[in-house]
């Protein structure tokens, strides 16, 4: 063999030595660096989302990665903090600033790194951006969380003021009543009236009363009734003129039910619509549907307003809070339950239709 193919054979070893390596290495640190995506992410589920916690507990995979330092300023519900992990190592580190703020929560973050985990494309930047992601994702998920708990007091409480409203509403009725007794005759008609009233508002007041100790009380098991006996009963409670036609049985929560129908009735009790009001009960108008359509003569002069009907808060009665509506809607959304505005050249009133079965 000549010293020519000497040379060239030590060469091309060398090469092939030199590419095998860096190939070993490449290998090497993208396993390394797939591993902290993954670490980063079974972390996070583990600590069950918590950003605070996950800020902290990332340290070791991104120490791993490179990272010298990092700190955050944290603005959590009103109260600050400061967290500070690891020192500078090298003087020529770079840093790098992200600033999360969503709802109460902020984070003000500041990285020490060598330039080349910042440089972007690399894959130590993606593990960088990963981090960043789900810490975000984090904050996110808890403002969420924040805002549906805020909700959910929000439509208690307005369930509670509306139901007060009513009971004070009667307690007011009643107390009219008995001013205007004159004769035997009229305190034999009251007592009577009394003995059918008074049993249904003392029940509501008893759950209004419970659901206020405890919301969770108030949840009522299904069962089959009548939805025409719900109707009159409401009829019945407020006194009103009023016609119902028709029958069907429905399986679902029976106070779920009334309460929709005392939220729709009384709406037109509180604009005293002086017409003889006419309910209409539907057996399968709709396919597994019970159909019920509360009807009244137009009225001259009765300005209707269909486009702000469910808007809550919003009221033309000087007694009602403009949330009747809006929670008999809430309500059947509950039972996948619709109420629609109906109004022709003769007659305006509501649509309501609700599952013959629902199954929770």
């Amino acid at each position: 063999m000549t010293s020519f193919e000497i040379v060239s054979a030590v060469v091309a070893t060398a090469i092939l030595s030199g590419s095998a390596l860096v190939g070993f290495f490449y290998v090497r640190n993208t396993r390394r660096l797939s591993l902290a995506l993954s670490e980063l992410h079974a972390l996070n589920h583990k600590l069950e989302h918590d950003a605070i916690n996950f800020f902290r507990k990332a340290w070791p995979v991104l120490h791993a990665i490179g990272v010298q330092q990092i700190a955050a300023k944290i603005r959590w519900f009103g109260e600050d903090k400061q967290i500070q992990l690891g020192e500078p190592t090298e003087s020529h580190s770079i840093q790098e600033y992200k600033q999360f703020e969503h709802g109460q929560m902020a984070f003000d973050v500041v990285l020490r790194l060598p330039r080349k985990v910042a440089r972007v494309g690399t894959m130590h930047n993606l593990v960088l951006q990963t981090f960043f992601n789900i810490l975000e994702q984090d904050i996110l998920l808890k403002e969420q969380q924040v805002t549906s708990t805020q909700k959910r007091l929000e439509r208690y409480q307005m369930f509670v003021q509306h139901e007060i409203k009513n009971i004070a509403q009667f307690i007011s009725l009643l107390s009219t009543q008995v001013e205007r007794i004159e004769s035997d005759e009229d305190k034999i008609r009251l007592v009577a009236r009394l003995k059918k009233t008074l049993p249904t508002m003392a029940e509501r007041a008893q759950k209004t009363i419970q659901t206020m100790k405890d919301p969770s009380l108030s949840k009522e098991k299904q069962t089959t009734f009548d939805v025409t006996e719900v109707l009159k009963e409401v009829v019945q409670m407020f006194d009103l003129p009023c016609k119902v036609l028709g029958s069907a049985e429905v399986v679902m929560r029976r106070e779920l039910l009334l309460e929709v129908f005392k939220n729709v009735l009384g709406n037109f009790r509180d604009h005293n619509v002086g017409n003889e009001l006419t309910i209409y009960v539907a057996d399968n108008a709709q396919p597994n549907k019970v159909e019920i359509q509360i009807q009244n003569r137009n009225i001259p002069g009765l300005m209707l307003h269909p486009e702000r009907m469910f808007e809550p808060f919003w009221t033309t009665s000087a007694s009602g809070l403009g949330l009747g509506l809006f929670l008999a809607r809430e309500l059947l959304k509950q039972v996948a339950g619709e109420i629609k505005f109906h109004q022709t050249s003769q007659h305006f009133g509501f649509v309501i239709s609700v599952p013959k079965e629902r199954l929770e």
